[in-house]
């Protein structure tokens, strides 16, 4: 991970309430940001269910695909 992440991380954990819930609302907004956020949600359910664990990038190429239930 980059320092640029890691630095917008620990101002995002800083953030208030009302601050955190418009930054979530302006990524849902975003088609690209969303689609990625529901991708990683797909992927993390699938490794709670015992599947193995895949990248976003190998998921986005189709190496993975999880049926969501």
């Amino acid at each position: 991970m980059t320092t640029k992440v890691l630095e917008f991380y620990e101002r995002v954990k800083s953030f208030s309430e009302e601050e955190l819930d418009e930054l979530i609302n302006l990524f849902i907004d975003d088609p690209r940001i969303r689609e990625d956020l529901f991708d990683l949600a797909l992927i993390r359910e699938a490794e709670k269910e015992g599947e193995d664990s895949v990248t976003l990038e190998e998921f986005r190429a189709g190496k993975r695909t999880y049926n969501a239930r």
